[in-house]
């Protein structure tokens, strides 16, 4: 932009000092320089890169040259931003690296026109989207990469590196770590959210970025038993990338996955599993690992020492170990994980249902036994050597004081409406960190197949419906908020999880609620949620190509109940058949 970069002067060094010494200008020898007793006129290019110094008339009597000398004063303070970065402007400035805030910004700099767009990164890499396949209207599987600063090439934008300290929404700017900050029209929120620990202990651990999974891997390598906290995405492939090493899953619920399914498609999704479980733990006769292999000091530095980055994606596997999720085989196969523990041809796992993690307690002087205890909410004690949390995230919110006037939700998070704006003018939010809650009319029978999930594909999905708000240019049409979708992938299977796919809201003892299912081992799972005729949602496990189908019957509250039982029969062409 001009402002930031340094100035070049035209002329040569001995021509330059011939012009010093003509004018008067003295160095103070701090790099700063003071005008003498000559006189000059200062011809500056303020949005340019060259400075001119240019000798005054000798006619010029005392009270011209003084005036000129205020001048270039003037001129040089009025240029103090670009000489010192303290000072920046953006029309449009986007907080957060992740997936939401990268989508946003690149959406912007294509719709913005002109408009100076201003990403505030917060680390060095950014998280974009990659390799996007486009399977429905509302529906994308993507890859997760990390990307430099200067992966985002549109002039009309730039990147800083420099962390958001506090967000000055009377003064329409940024607080930046460096002390400098930055003004602008419109700021969009993308700070995403961080992982919930049970315990500050050095030795709970959870996946947030690559750092933290290599760690991870590095810690498990040397580990006997883990404890796993959680039933979401993350916990689910972990205990299945996890071997040789005992595993003690504690789950809130009472049965496996219910973050995404329900118990019956949980156990679809699990053929290797129920191989490996067990009712108890045996007795381990093998020594624990050295206590020199992992010192203190090296505990507190690898736990506190870094600013964590953007969240890692679904693919953790991809981004941290290069290990490709879309291929089943590794990942049905037992034995063949990316996270190897210090045992030998022994993987088993006990599930503990119905239970929390109610406190961790610290052993490292007892030399003989666990380094760990974790205590379980029924009042049982677990040993172990690590414990990783995945209990799920909270809002990074921080940058919004309760102060600012920007609503939060219970969780801390930033309640925005439709339009993806805070209850501050001109401050949006998207991504995980914000909480959409939409207007009553959104939420009747017709309007209620979308609900929030902090989901890589809706952060992706409101980054940049929030770049259209931002600009005036939010259509209808585009809305992501008509229906709940979602691909991914959970141990090599395409996973598609469409509206209410689990019945979210509808009466499930009403005779007109009804569920169809077809399904084949190790191939495909998929369920279909039908109310008065109408399909509400659908389950779709493994490569069925059904999803478009699915995703327009429910859209366009079809009655399809005169084909009954036949609407799964495989001999059937659904997508021929409704064209």
């Amino acid at each position: 932009w001009g402002e930031n970069r340094v100035w070049e002067e035209r002329e040569s060094k001995e021509e330059r000092k011939r012009k010093e010494r003509e004018v008067g200008i003295l160095s103070r020898g701090d790099g700063r320089e003071m005008f003498g007793q000559g006189s000059a006129i200062i011809e500056t290019q303020r949005r340019g890169r060259s400075l001119s110094w240019l000798p005054s008339p000798s006619h010029e009597t005392a009270a011209v040259r003084n005036l000129t000398l205020l001048c270039s004063f003037a001129l040089l303070a009025g240029s103090a931003p670009a000489m010192s970065s303290t000072s920046q402007r953006a029309d449009f400035v986007v907080v957060g690296g992740g997936i939401s805030g990268v989508t946003c910004c690149q959406e912007l700099s294509q719709i913005a026109g002109d408009s100076k767009i201003a990403l505030v990164a917060g680390c060095g890499l950014l998280k974009g989207a990659s390799n996007v396949v486009k399977l429905s209207r509302h529906l994308n599987v993507f890859d997760i990469v990390e990307q430099p600063l200067d992966s985002l090439t549109n002039t009309n934008t730039m990147v800083l590196s420099s962390k958001a300290r506090e967000l000055d929404v009377q003064n329409k700017r940024v607080l930046l770590s460096d002390g400098s900050h930055l003004s602008y029209d419109k700021v969009c929120i993308c700070t995403g959210a961080r992982p919930k620990l049970l315990s500050p202990h050095p030795r709970v651990l959870s996946l947030r970025d690559t750092e933290s999974a290599q760690l991870l891997q590095s810690r498990v390598r040397r580990a006997r038993r883990v404890l796993v906290a959680g039933n979401g995405g993350i916990a689910m492939e972990l205990v299945h990338e996890i071997r040789d090493c005992e595993i003690v899953w504690a789950v809130r619920d009472h049965y496996i996955g219910n973050s995404f399914f329900d118990e019956e498609a949980g156990r679809w999704m699990f053929p290797t599993l129920s191989d490996r479980l067990v009712q108890e733990l045996s007795t381990l006769h093998q020594p624990p690992p050295r206590r020199e292999e992992e010192t203190g000091a090296e505990r507190v530095q690898e736990s506190v020492g870094k600013e964590r980055g953007s969240s890692l994606g679904p693919q953790w596997q991809t981004g941290a170990f290069g290990v490709d999720y879309r291929v089943q085989e590794p990942r049905v196969k037992a034995g063949l994980g990316t996270l190897k523990g210090s045992l030998t041809d022994a993987s088993p796992v006990l599930v503990k249902f119905g239970c929390e993690v109610e406190s961790v307690e610290d052993n490292e002087r007892d030399k003989s036994g666990w380094p760990l205890t974790v205590v379980l909410s029924t009042g049982e004690k677990v040993g172990c050597d690590y414990l990783i949390s995945a209990i799920g995230v909270i809002p990074n919110s921080e940058l919004v004081s309760k102060s600012s006037g920007i609503a939060l939700d219970a969780n801390d998070a930033i309640i925005v409406g439709r339009d993806m704006s805070s209850s501050m003018r001109d401050v949006f939010a998207a991504g995980d960190v914000c909480s959409i809650q939409l207007d009553s009319c959104d939420q009747g029978n017709e309007g209620g197949s979308w609900f929030q999930m902090r989901l890589w594909s809706q952060a992706r999905q409101q980054g940049m419906w929030a770049a259209y708000c931002m600009v005036g240019r939010a259509d209808p049409l585009r809305s992501p908020f008509d229906l709940f979708a979602h691909a991914t992938y959970f141990f090599g299977y395409k996973v598609v999880l469409l509206g209410r796919y689990n019945g979210q809201g509808l009466d499930k003892g009403s005779p007109h609620f009804r569920v169809l299912k077809r399904e084949q081992a190790g191939q495909e799972f998929v369920r279909v949620i039908l109310f008065e005729g109408r399909i509400e949602g659908a389950v779709l496990f493994g490569d069925t190509d059904l999803e478009e189908t699915f995703e327009n019957l429910i859209l366009n509250r079809l009655d399809v109940s005169f084909l009954g039982d036949r609407l799964l029969d495989p001999s059937l062409d659904l997508e021929d058949f409704f064209d």
